[in-house]
């Protein structure tokens, strides 16, 4: 598969779109497996991170011997030979891209790369990426959750509430640092090299993105609806209060409960964290007006 980058102003202005779309589902993913509020696993297995060097070949220089000499005296100074200068040779950076099947060890180490803190990479599932992060976008620009697509495991410990009389809770602050691993994991990033990554990338999302069936549409659309939806939030003056007529907790206003499960998971992470991830899809929005 040829992987040349084409250098036009649209596939320029369309990266940033896939890079927020894959970090934002790594971030907010982080709740979507419990989204009914139940407890949460308190462990996770630890995924391998596999590195995947590239091998660049190495190029001996080649020392000509040096070719017999005229001792004689020449009568004038014999002006230099031009010699002409090789070739600059292709990018030795540049990735071949494997079958969308088989892309996991090259997304892992490329988004390693470009991380400043890549141990928190543990958050991160290590089985299908790629599809795992479109399926979800997909559904997620709908209003909708995908629970097993998710890319990253869910935070560990429990979903915390603070009791404020027999029958209402309020999220207690201590659950939003659940969440802190996952907006570090964020803020990690270099942009310049997450461009470089999605840019290599970028055919297999949209191959993945084409086996949904949407031949109509783009991965990039997708994702502009993923940013409209996230900016569109917005977090209500006072704490929810939240009910638990059973197991799960819901939230008392009916209006709050009546929205999308993608909305209502933008509200659970807590407004600091709501407005952290606003700030970062408002600049990618700014770099495409």
């Amino acid at each position: 598969m040829n992987t040349e980058q084409k250098q036009s102003s649209e596939n320029q202005q369309s990266a940033p779109l896939g890079i927020i779309v894959f970090i934002i589902a790594l971030v907010i993913l982080g709740g979507a497996y419990y989204m009914v509020f139940i407890d949460n696993p308190t462990s996770r297995p630890q995924p391998e991170i596999v590195d995947l060097k590239d091998e660049k070949l190495q190029i001996e220089p080649q020392i000509s011997e040096p070719e017999d000499i005229d001792t004689a005296p020449e009568t004038q100074p014999q002006a230099p030979e031009m010699v002409a200068e090789p070739e600059p040779a292709e990018p030795a950076s540049e990735v071949i891209l494997p079958e969308l099947d088989n892309s996991d060890e090259l997304t892992v180490s490329l988004i390693r790369e470009a991380t400043m803190a890549p141990e928190l990479l543990d958050v991160l599932i290590p089985s299908d990426i790629i599809r795992r992060t479109v399926v979800f976008a997909d559904n997620f620009a709908r209003g909708d959750l995908t629970i097993r697509e998710a890319p990253v495991y869910p935070p560990q410990g429990k979903f915390q509430a603070s009791q404020i009389n027999d029958q209402e809770f309020v999220i207690s602050p201590e659950n939003f640092s659940r969440y802190v691993d996952y907006l570090d994991l964020l803020a990690s990033f270099e942009p310049a090299q997450l461009t470089a990554v999605y840019q290599q990338l970028s055919p297999l999302f949209e191959e993945a993105f084409q086996e949904l069936g949407f031949p109509e549409r783009t991965f990039n659309d997708v994702a502009t609806d993923v940013i409209d939806r996230i900016l569109a939030v917005e977090y209500p003056e006072v704490s929810p209060v939240l009910t638990q007529p059973d197991m799960v907790y819901k939230f008392q206003s009916e209006d709050l409960e009546s929205l999308p499960d993608a909305d209502k998971l933008l509200l659970r992470i807590g407004k600091e964290n709501l407005l952290q991830l606003q700030s970062v899809a408002h600049q990618i929005q700014k770099q495409l007006d």
